[in-house]
């Protein structure tokens, strides 16, 4: 088996560590949770990093706000349909 130096750190697969973040919890009325998951979604974000984004901008701190995890669906380069 094949040592790590110690100098030498090895990356986890999965999502880029965002910076120092303070967890928060809230609970919205379903109507409201519905229209963030679809805006959320619609722009490329999770629903958490979606209101993170509002906190941020509304706090002040746009420079905080993170980025989408994934591009906006009109955005994406469409396949062909075969049939």
């Amino acid at each position: 088996m094949r040592r790590m130096s110690a100098n030498t750190t090895r990356r986890k697969p999965g999502q880029q560590p965002k910076g120092p973040r303070k967890a928060m919890t809230t609970r919205a009325h379903p109507d409201v949770a519905r229209v963030i998951s679809a805006r959320a979604k619609a722009n490329g974000y999770s629903a958490s990093d979606y209101i993170a984004v509002i906190l941020a901008k509304e706090a002040g701190f746009p420079q905080h706000a993170p980025a989408p995890d994934r591009p906006k669906p009109e955005d994406q380069e469409r396949l062909p349909l075969t049939g």
